[in-house]
């Protein structure tokens, strides 16, 4: 089994008044929540028994992912991210230095040269350009 970032089994709510429990994953910096996310995605498409597959997933070699269905990928988004509007998702990818394909094979999909399929160690390595810190396994405790 691959080698995953995991947050504590520890969850936090939010404050009364409406806002939506917290999930471990909301926990991680944003490379390791994007990584679970992709891990459960890979674990529910090979599932699922009548062919559906997750609004997000690798490529078949490991090194760019891909939205298949945006309307869907909003859905979950706030089980995962603290963001929940797609352009907010899109937004967080440029900030850790995604870069968008427009060409080629892989075009539409999203490359960060440090962001591969079964090495989430390579994580720590990705930098927020806009507040030049690294990917911290864990924001806050």
């Amino acid at each position: 089994m691959m080698e995953s970032a995991t947050a504590s089994n520890e969850d936090t709510t939010a404050s009364s008044g409406g806002k939506q429990k917290q999930f471990p994953y909301q926990l991680l910096g944003f490379p390791y929540q994007l990584y679970n996310l992709l891990e459960i995605a890979s674990e529910y498409s090979a599932l699922a028994i009548n062919g559906d597959i997750y609004p997000i997933t690798w490529c078949e070699h490991g090194r760019t992912i891909r939205i298949i269905n945006r309307n869907a990928f909003e859905k979950v988004l706030p089980l995962f991210f603290e963001a929940t509007k797609y352009s907010s998702f899109i937004k967080q990818l440029y900030r850790w230095q995604f870069k968008y394909i427009k060409d080629g094979p892989n075009q539409g999909s999203w490359h960060h040269e440090h962001f591969i399929r079964g090495h989430p160690k390579c994580l720590d390595k990705m930098v927020n350009k806009e507040h030049k810190h690294a990917a911290a396994p864990c924001r806050s405790q």
